[in-house]
């Protein structure tokens, strides 16, 4: 809710969850809620994008707010911080915890954030506060009572993360995809599922397919996760499915298959493989070999049902009418 109110006029009652800041002529009554939302919802988001494969939380500590007409400016001490699960609890990935400047436009009711200005690092620190934020409130920032206010904010978000997890892991046995910082730099390790003896599963598989004769190895044979540590998956779900692929080892052609399509529509992963396209004698069992793991890992990632080795049913109808 935001209300206008010129210098004249009487008093509009505020409750719990509005606040009164003063602009130059006049005093705007804002929804403090909508407000703190909001700028939750732009840091979340902005450090999201450079972490993708965990979940991100923001809190932050409110200073004080100013107005310049529909311009709102909020300092605050913002913490934020990337998590993952792991076996006793949430794992950090990475975060920030530093002082910072929204700005943001109210227009309609609502909020929009224009910018963020955070200190600088190093030496330029100290003077960067001071360009950046009111006098009023640079003895909090350098005083020994924010240590306090960060504790509470880094304990809130473990909170957060933890019934986060808590509750998506109920009733699943989903995939787990891990950030870790080492000494090569920043690693990922991402699981896939495999047969626990894969040579004995292709030497199966092998022949049920030449054969026809027996059941077929991926439902017979017991399937085990395997955890590959890589530099980067900007989309895991694909990189899974490719990891996977690339465990069996195809002949008459190249090493390993490799993906040229691939999308997640709904609850359905499409997936084509190049020897799906252009095959050769023999491919049929390399394909039989490797749909199983691409499948089994893929049904892992929450969100994921089912999975079709074929295009999705509108790019098969682009492609037919481009021939």
């Amino acid at each position: 809710m935001l209300l206008i109110i010129m210098g004249c006029q009487s008093r509009t009652k505020i409750t719990s969850e509005q606040t009164v800041i003063k602009a130059s002529d006049s005093e705007i009554i804002m929804d403090t809620v909508l407000l703190k939302q909001t700028i939750k919802d732009y840091l979340e988001n902005s450090f999201q994008k450079q972490s993708p494969t965990g979940k991100t939380f923001a809190g932050y500590h409110l200073l004080g707010i100013s107005s310049n007409h529909d311009t709102i400016i909020a300092y605050i001490w913002a913490y934020i911080m990337n998590y993952s699960p792991g076996i006793s609890g949430p794992s950090e990935n990475g975060g920030m915890s530093m002082p910072a400047k929204i700005v943001l436009l109210l227009s309609n009711e609502t909020f929009k954030v224009l910018k963020a200005e955070y200190p600088k690092e190093g030496e330029n620190y100290a003077e960067s506060v001071r360009n950046i934020f009111p006098v009023q409130y640079q003895e909090w920032l350098w005083g020994n009572e924010k240590y306090k206010t960060i504790q509470l904010l880094k304990q809130e978000l473990l909170d957060k993360a933890t019934a986060f997890f808590d509750q998506t892991a109920e009733g699943t046995d989903s995939i787990m995809i891990t950030n870790s910082i080492t000494q090569e730099g920043h690693q990922i390790e991402l699981p896939i599922i495999i047969p626990e003896d894969l040579p004995a599963y292709e030497a199966a598989m092998t022949k049920f397919v030449q054969t026809g004769e027996g059941t077929d190895p991926s439902d017979s044979f017991n399937f085990i996760r395997k955890s590959i540590t890589i530099a980067e998956a900007p989309e895991p779900e694909r990189t899974c499915a490719q990891l996977a692929a690339d465990q069996i080892h195809i002949g008459g052609g190249p090493v390993h298959a490799t993906i040229i399509h691939f999308k997640i529509h709904q609850d359905t992963a499409y997936i084509v493989f190049d020897i799906d396209v252009d095959g050769w004698s023999g491919s049929s069992v390399a394909i039989a070999k490797l749909r199983p793991l691409v499948e089994k890992t893929l049904l892992e990632f929450p969100g994921i049902d089912r999975v079709i080795f074929d295009y999705t049913p509108e790019d098969i109808d682009s492609l037919n009418q481009e021939n």
